[in-house]
């Protein structure tokens, strides 16, 4: 990398953030404090993070004992000039669970992101992209350069205590990137979506990105320079490779999980056994893609589309991945069950959203939509009604 060492701002409470934030402060280039500034939510929790030191601690998680920490610069407002005028901001890294979270963040800092600007969505829903494109960045001047990051695994750790990560898993994690171009607009013309060559402006950004040098230099850090920390694979993607991948897999999500949870299943190869359930899947696969084709016919154009997007393709690989990690416990249900926060809007609520505004059928994604919603509200009745204890 080059001797001036880019700015980043991380925003977000995820796992995923610090541990990103972590490894790019390892990089040799890094000054002692490193130069990324946390973006914390608000003064109280700036507060509670100067008071801790201004430490990100990484502890083991068989034994509880620290094993790494660094010190970060932290905020909670946009950056100042001298002048007081607010300073834009060059790279910002967001990755959170609530995609309310991240929109509410990101008007705060508004004023800070400028068409210049490089923004790394990370295990971003398909949901949150959507609203962007739609009512935060509807404009192709003023939207800044956004890139979507997907990890894999997506849960790597947990937080304890703000400011401490546990890592649940050693080794490396495939980190898929691309920026995101040509976003499939909600209209009735077709476009061009599909690039199936690079351009030479493509190639040259990635040699020039800052987000690609700084993720380059990072996956080359070998685990175990300073930490227990895990290393990262980095994959260059074409933003529709990318796109295609994660909406095939949370097509396969939201067709199986919320069944899992209606049916209240432990492990995932209980679906398999149970009567009717693959009709409701099939069902289900059907409007998926009838409202995706409605929705966004610009992605007709892709060579790759009618392919991956085949009924009986998806279905195959909705009941193999039944079979092949029907070990695998049931995440919406067991979220249901711990009285957490479920990702059903995320889900089903995608294509109900989209369903409603191209004005199609989504009575099935609706349906469990209702379901889901109904047993997380009984849920909690239960939890806090004596009569159940």
């Amino acid at each position: 990398m080059s001797s001036s060492i880019p700015r980043v701002y991380s925003l977000g409470n995820s796992a995923m953030t610090y541990l990103l934030a972590l490894r790019i402060a390892q990089l040799p280039s890094q000054p002692k404090v490193p130069s990324i500034v946390l973006l914390l939510n608000d003064q109280k929790k700036l507060n509670r993070f100067l008071n801790n030191d201004s430490k990100i601690v990484v502890k083991s998680r068989n034994n509880n004992k620290e094993i790494y920490h660094r010190q970060f610069m932290a905020s909670c407002v946009p950056p100042i000039l001298s002048n007081g005028e607010v300073a834009p901001i060059e790279n910002l890294i967001v990755s959170d669970t609530s995609s309310k979270f991240i929109t509410t963040q990101l008007s705060k800092y508004n004023k800070s992101l400028k068409p210049e600007t490089n923004i790394l969505f990370l295990n971003p829903s398909l949901n949150l992209l959507e609203y962007l494109h739609r009512y935060h960045w509807s404009s192709d001047q003023t939207r800044p350069h956004l890139f979507m990051g997907f990890t894999s695994p997506v849960d790597v750790g947990t937080i304890h205590q703000e400011f401490q990560l546990s890592l649940k898993m050693k080794g490396r994690i495939q980190f898929h990137i691309a920026k995101i171009d040509g976003f499939p607009p909600l209209s009735s013309a077709g476009g061009n979506a599909s690039l199936s060559l690079m351009s030479d402006g493509q190639k040259n950004e990635k040699e020039s990105n800052t987000f690609y040098k700084l993720f380059r230099e990072m996956s080359k850090l070998r685990s175990g320079i300073g930490s227990d920390l895990v290393s990262f694979d980095l994959y260059i993607d074409r933003f529709h490779d990318l796109y295609f991948a994660q909406m095939e897999k949370l097509i396969l999500e939201s067709c199986t999980e919320p069944l899992l949870a209606v049916y209240d299943c432990v492990y995932k190869k209980e679906l398999l056994k149970i009567p009717g359930a693959q009709d409701l899947i099939r069902k289900l696969i059907n409007e998926q893609l009838s409202i995706i084709g409605r929705s966004y016919p610009s992605l007709n154009t892709n060579p790759n589309y009618s392919v991956i997007f085949d009924k009986e393709r998806i279905f195959n690989l909705v009941i193999r991945d039944l079979k092949v990690n029907g070990h695998k416990r049931a995440k919406l249900a067991q979220s249901l069950n711990q009285l957490n926060q479920t990702n059903i809007n995320e889900l089903n609520g995608f294509f109900s959203t989209l369903g409603k505004y191209k004005r199609c059928s989504c009575k099935w994604n609706d349906m469990l939509l209702t379901l889901i919603r109904g047993k997380q509200s009984i849920t909690k009745q239960r939890a806090l009604d004596y009569h159940y204890l």
